[in-house]
């Protein structure tokens, strides 16, 4: 990063970098002069650019294209264009949400209302409100489902499953749209994502586990 900035100290479930769908540009969040604003770099070029007027945004990703990006504010969902830099409210949301996704198949995005529910799903067709998708178990510990992620197909999503144990007892599920049904794919596992790479399909993800350190060592901090 420029020495004028620092990657934008925003919640742990929130994204702050994300690549385009073509793959020529990166939009991250970063702090300059104290505030967390989102600029826009072209992978041929080593200069990001200022995206105006997007203070306080958080979670960014993708237009199906590598024209528009969607953010999340405290109480919006928006995009912006990054050819003209307009920006468009998609809906108003509160309190703050923890980062979405595209549907390009539904014309729809699904994202988390607040920091204790589930999924919703937002279809882009005017007015509508956004409906519920799936609900945290409460009791058995879940208190979000967060971080959605569509499979190519658009008739399944990943997300991650948080509870109130803490960063170790996040799970990793695949959700069916077509069944409206869930099920876990590890524990302990978060922030999921589906690769291609040499032909091969893959999920790329975040593993926590406990550090064990030999004896007499000290345990350093545990960072995500």
């Amino acid at each position: 990063l420029p020495q004028s900035q620092q990657m934008g100290d925003v919640h742990l479930w929130t994204r702050k970098l994300v690549l385009s769908p073509y793959g020529s540009k990166i939009v991250y969040i970063a702090s300059q002069n104290g505030v967390d604003q989102l600029f826009v770099r072209e992978l041929d070029s080593m200069e990001p650019k200022l995206i105006p007027n997007t203070e306080d945004a958080h979670s960014p990703f993708f237009w199906p294209d590598d024209n528009w990006v969607v953010f999340f504010t405290e109480s919006r969902i928006k995009k912006v264009s990054l050819a003209t830099g307009v920006i468009l409210t998609i809906y108003s949301i509160s309190p703050i949400s923890h980062g979405g996704c595209w549907s390009a198949e539904n014309n729809a995005i699904y994202f988390t209302a607040n920091p204790n529910s589930g999924l919703f799903k937002l279809s882009i067709n005017g007015d509508e409100k956004p409906i519920p998708v799936t609900r945290p178990d409460y009791d058995h510990g879940e208190n979000v489902h967060t971080q959605p992620r569509m499979l190519p197909g658009g008739k399944d999503l990943l997300f991650t499953i948080g509870t109130y144990e803490g960063a170790e007892k996040r799970d990793i599920s695949l959700l069916s749209l077509e069944m409206n049904h869930w099920r876990k794919l590890g524990k302990h596992d978060s922030n999921a994502h589906y690769v291609e790479y040499a032909g091969r399909e893959y999920l790329v993800y975040l593993k926590m586990e406990p550090l064990h350190m030999p004896q007499g060592v000290s345990k350093p901090q545990k960072t995500p």
